[in-house]
């Protein structure tokens, strides 16, 4: 260091609260982050194709128009 240059006593102790508030900053994120990869995994896994949305609909127009099949009915010949 140059002569003549102090250095303030509490220089080191304000560094340390800098790194102390550095990491609860970067833990804030990755759990941030952590619940934006959570919402994006749900709201993909709820997301559906037009063709199995009108799949669905098709099957269930069908079953709502003839009814519940009964088991064995239409198979005895």
């Amino acid at each position: 260091m140059a002569e003549g240059v102090t250095v303030p006593s509490n220089l080191d102790q304000q560094n340390i609260a800098r790194i102390a508030s550095t990491g609860a900053s970067a833990h804030e994120h990755f759990v941030n982050y952590g619940k934006i990869l959570d919402y994006a995994y749900e709201a993909d896994r709820k997301m559906v194709s037009l063709v199995e949305s009108l799949g669905v609909r098709e099957s269930t127009s069908k079953s709502g128009q003839l009814g519940v099949p009964i088991a064995g009915a239409g198979n005895a010949g």
